[in-house]
């Protein structure tokens, strides 16, 4: 769809491609098509059950003690809209690993996994898969553990920052409003990375350069994640 769109637009005919949307989104509604296939979208529940779901999946990370934020799709609606996306479908949590080198990343980060599976939190089947994203237990909707750590004084987050933002624009982690939710001390720093300097226009067809982000950070994916 993104390819269609941007073939569309580059020959002029974007009220097509419109078209040509709301005629899929009325056929497959309630449903919705995204990254992950065709879901249910945020627009389907309310903000307080989204975010009732965000406590109940990331509470019991406490106990393997590592700070854990809202990362990605998530940071950006918080920040954005003050709400999670409609049209998104997850909900992205960044776990900082403290201060690590590159090339220890991906034994502690698997043993962060095996730790999970330990506590029973990880998501059915997610033990066999061989991610460096890692899936966990949720009600309504899949929530995702994404790697964070720091290298003199960088921060970086898979896949979207390997240190390109200084330690100091995303600790000390700020709550969002009254919630137990944290978010990054410059939450707008780290979108504009992520996201690039248009992050605040919406684009529900936004997708990750899969290939490229794989290659930068391949020292994080040299080994299988299936425990």
């Amino acid at each position: 769809m993104a390819k269609l769109q941007a073939r569309y637009n580059k020959s002029g005919s974007s009220e097509k491609f419109e078209a040509l949307q709301a005629m899929v989104s009325n056929i497959l509604a309630p449903e919705v098509l995204t990254p992950h296939g065709y879901n249910s979208t945020f627009s389907s529940q309310t903000n307080e059950a989204i975010f009732s779901d965000v406590h109940q999946s990331a509470n019991p990370l406490k106990a393997l003690n590592r700070p854990v934020m809202l990362y990605a799709g998530g940071l950006l609606g918080a920040i954005r809209d003050g709400k999670f996306i409609d049209h998104d479908d997850d909900i992205d949590l960044a776990v900082n690993m403290g201060e690590v080198e590159n090339d220890e990343i991906f034994d502690i980060w698997l043993a962060y996994k095996k730790a999970l599976k330990s506590l029973d939190l990880l998501a059915d089947g997610e033990d066999a898969l061989d991610s460096p994203v890692f899936r966990i237990k949720s009600s309504l909707f899949m929530v995702e553990l994404f790697p964070a750590w720091v290298t003199a004084g960088k921060f970086s987050v898979y896949p979207y920052s390997l240190a390109e933002i200084d330690e100091n624009r995303i600790f000390p982690l700020r709550r969002m409003d009254a919630s137990e939710i944290m978010l990054p001390f410059d939450a707008e720093a780290l979108l504009e990375q992520s996201y690039g300097p248009n992050w605040r226009i919406p684009d529900p067809f936004f997708h990750v350069n899969w290939a490229l982000q794989r290659t930068r950070f391949s020292f994080l994916l040299k080994g299988s994640y299936s425990i």
